[in-house]
């Protein structure tokens, strides 16, 4: 279970009004009055089977002393979702196609780790922003640095307002996520701060909405183990996002996503740590 709120403000396009002109005063004040709110929203019950080509990356480094290691790893594959019953604005996705590569793991774990991931299942939510696991769903971890695949790809996940908003329109979310880690559980903390910022006509006359975010995310253990340091580095960090949603056609078209744990030393130990995460309608 999780625990947010979400807040929301407009801000008006600027206008700068020239005396004598009253053409352009006139011109300025249509562009603003003509302006119409959107409603963003998402209908997979819309179609039987929606395919989003899907991409994860991450990069770590690890210093101690004058020696760096990497760690380096990427998922590409087809998230391939169906339409839940009942319930129009939710999906349920599964990997398809996953190919695994690293810099960490010898051939049999990749593969397992591959299987792990294409065995796993997930409900896709835009109202809450967030790709929901069912308890009993073992969630696909690889065995560096506590890969969770399903955090990666939740990154890219917008939470849509519940009612139509204007171009320049910002909204925020906070929550608190209990987590299960392979350290025991532990609290998860979110902050993110979205915006409305073009809305345009496509050459197949769709109106499409682009919007884009920042958010910070830390992790705490419940009861942390200063042994397990560097299996519990990508814990915290800031990222940005940028999505663009259908606004004809209900569907989220593309979203993308960049988290960082910017460089720092622990114990004359020096990390850093970056992902990204895409996908794409097919």
């Amino acid at each position: 279970m999780t625990s947010g709120t979400t807040r929301f403000s407009r801000s008006a396009p600027p206008a700068r009004l020239v005396a004598g002109s009253a053409a352009l005063v006139v011109a300025l004040l249509a562009g603003c009055t003509n302006q119409q709110p959107v409603k963003l929203t998402v209908n997979f019950a819309s179609r039987a089977e929606w395919r989003y080509t899907t991409s994860v990356r991450i990069h770590g480094t690890i210093g101690i002393g004058d020696s760096v290691r990497t760690h380096a790893a990427a998922l590409a594959g087809v998230l391939v979702a169906s339409p839940i019953d009942g319930m129009p604005s939710r999906a349920r996705f599964r990997m398809r196609d996953a190919s695994v590569t690293t810099d960490f793991m010898d051939i049999a774990q990749t593969e397992s780790a591959r299987r792990q991931i294409e065995a796993a299942e997930a409900d896709l939510t835009l109202d809450e922003g967030e790709l929901l696991v069912a308890d009993s769903m073992e969630i696909p971890f690889l065995q560096a640095a506590e890969w969770n695949v399903l955090r990666n790809l939740s990154r890219v996940v917008p939470v849509l307002p519940a009612s139509p908003v204007y171009r320049g329109t910002t909204w925020e979310r906070e929550k608190t996520i209990p987590l299960q880690t392979r350290h025991g559980a532990a609290i998860g903390h979110v902050f993110q701060l979205f915006r409305l910022d073009s809305v345009f006509t496509t050459s197949g006359q769709k109106t499409v909405a682009a919007l884009s975010w920042t958010y910070t995310y830390k992790v705490e253990l419940v009861n942390p183990d200063s042994g397990s340091l560097l299996t519990r580095l990508p814990g915290s960090g800031t990222g940005t996002g940028h999505a663009e949603i259908n606004v004809t056609d209900k569907c989220l078209v593309s979203a993308r996503a960049g988290f960082e744990v910017p460089t720092v030393t622990v114990n004359g130990i020096t990390i850093g740590w970056k992902e990204t995460a895409e996908m794409m309608l097919q």
